[in-house]
């Protein structure tokens, strides 16, 4: 069967999977009626937007919060439909109009879960920890093949069964150009790659 290979920091998806594993998942109840129905025959479409906002309009000195909105593609209008006083750094969230829901993610205080620059990376390391997963096309079966958090790894290839081709920093915000190293699944061993240009 074939097979991809992802970084687990650079798809969208892993990231909110990630979330999901370390977080506290919530939800809460709240009041979608001020929003155009939505069981008509032909389903409205949305696109939902997620971000912080200072409390005060101004600055972070009353808190900040989480707010998603609606954007209504029929109507071409905006809309808050929550706001939770939270200030997650990677904030996520999702209404479920149907059951009248919002599903938002947050960690615990002083937890920092969703902060992929924990205190250990922007204080001590300035690398954020990487695992590298195989899995189906159809985005199933996915097995962990490496983990690192000695350097930043950035793009990835697979050449073959065992050959995995990395684009890497030493750390986050390195000044020097980016370089190549392999991986060998087998042994678990990562060298230097030269190119040749």
């Amino acid at each position: 069967m074939k097979k991809k290979m992802i970084t687990f920091g650079g798809v969208i998806a892993a990231v909110l999977f990630a979330l999901l594993a370390v977080h506290h998942f919530y939800t809460r109840e709240v009041d979608t009626s001020k929003e155009p129905d939505t069981s008509k025959k032909e389903p409205a479409e949305y696109l939902h937007i997620t971000a912080t906002a200072y409390n005060n309009g101004q600055n972070d000195d009353d808190g900040i919060s989480l707010v998603l909105y609606l954007y209504s593609i029929r109507d071409q209008t905006m809309s808050e439909i929550a706001r939770f006083p939270i200030d997650p750094d990677y904030p996520v969230a999702f209404a479920d109009l149907h059951d009248n829901k919002v599903y938002f993610s947050e960690s615990n205080p002083g937890e920092d879960f969703d902060n992929l620059r924990t205190p250990r990376v922007t204080q001590v390391t300035h690398i954020r920890p990487k695992t590298l997963y195989l899995m189906d096309l159809d985005f199933g079966n996915y097995q962990p093949i490496y983990h690192t958090d000695q350097f930043e790894i950035r793009l990835t290839r697979q050449l073959d069964a065992n050959r995995i081709l990395m684009t890497w920093d030493p750390f986050m915000g390195a000044s020097k150009p980016r370089t190549l190293r392999m991986l060998y699944l087998d042994t678990q061993k990562v060298e230097d790659f030269d190119a040749g240009y």
